[in-house]
């Protein structure tokens, strides 16, 4: 009786065990489709052909570097308004601009400074070109965007333009809506071992161009802070329902370490079946017409959360910031 009970229990062990192992397996292999899913999108999205050959470990930077206030990007819906255009005006070495009034309920996004048709009279292979905002009199210079060119490519352009940090633009405008800013320039030059070397920082001098900066208008409007209702899914095999599968990512590690801020993706997915299990209710017939392939009901994202990244861009280590609204979903549904 004593061997009966403990052959039984040890089969129920097994069959347990099995169950945990196939379960961890399962998990781990939707993980890593979702991850390499999202990946794809992820350079789509950040139009990047080719990943750059440098890593967030080059960078001292933290999320706090950048105020990632997540709460506030996801409780904001916004939608676009139009774009506009503001030539500059220069004085001496500076280029001022008198940008609108931020109104409220406005957002003023993606501002790009383009200075057409630059001469550079310098030797150079790779140049370094900075924006500074000019701050108290002139006693303060913030950087506020920035952008290396090869020759060939202002050979080609015979222009620059470099995206100004959005999370930067707004507060310059609700300061001050006189904005004086000074464009710097660093040369770079390969040595006989193929290693670039800086020269001197230069201010272009800009006599004869119209610079000028567009950007786009978005009104915005905040919805309360609700409890979410939305179903996500508990881990387990019988699961198999629509829901948001929610994993974290690592961006220290590759491929993903060209993103540089924030350091931890929480990446959310729609999996599962559209089909309901129990097959005694009244829909039954329906629902044996729907696992049908042909009829197949499919579960997909209905909302989406927007996230704001900061990553490389080239092997030089240009940052850009990007907002991806379409990546990481909030909601699910069958369709």
């Amino acid at each position: 009786m004593v061997k009966t009970f403990s052959f039984n229990f040890f089969i129920v062990f097994l069959l347990f065990n099995d169950n945990v192992k196939c379960s961890h397996t399962i998990n781990e292999n939707i993980r890593k489709f979702l991850a390499e899913d999202i990946f794809k999108k992820l350079l789509y999205e950040l139009d990047l052909q080719v990943l750059p050959n440098i890593t967030r470990s080059h960078f001292h930077i933290t999320d706090e570097n950048f105020n990632f206030d997540e709460k506030n990007v996801l409780l904001e819906d916004k939608f676009y308004s139009g774009t506009s255009l503001i030539v500059g005006n220069i004085i001496q070495k500076i280029v001022q601009f008198i940008m609108p009034t931020s109104d409220y309920g406005k957002n003023i996004e993606k501002v790009e400074l383009v200075i057409p048709s630059v001469t550079i009279n310098h030797e150079y292979d790779i140049i370094d070109i900075k924006i500074l905002h000019i701050l108290n009199n002139g006693t303060h210079r913030e950087t506020i965007g920035n952008r290396k060119f090869s020759f060939d490519e202002m050979v080609q352009t015979n222009k620059i333009d470099i995206s100004i940090y959005n999370d930067k633009i707004n507060n310059l405008i609700s300061d001050d809506r006189k904005l004086d800013l000074e464009i710097l320039a660093t040369s770079y030059n390969y040595n006989q071992d193929n290693y670039l070397i800086p020269s001197e920082e230069i201010t272009l001098e800009l006599n004869n161009q119209k610079p000028y900066i567009t950007y786009k208008i978005f009104s915005r409007y905040n919805r309360r802070n609700v409890r979410s209702e939305y179903k996500t899914c508990d881990g387990t095999l019988n699961d198999g329902s629509c829901c948001l599968k929610n994993f974290k990512i690592d961006v220290s590690q590759h491929p993903w370490n060209f993103i540089i801020s924030p350091s931890i993706l929480n990446i959310k997915s729609c999996i599962g079946s559209c089909i309901k299990n129990d097959y005694s209710t009244t829909n039954s017939n329906f629902i044996r017409y729907s696992e049908d392939s042909e009829h197949k009901s499919c579960c997909y994202a209905s909302e989406y959360e927007t996230i704001r990244v900061l990553y490389a861009t080239d092997d030089l280590g240009t940052l850009k910031f990007k907002n991806i609204t379409n990546l990481i979903a909030k909601a699910c549904r069958c369709y």
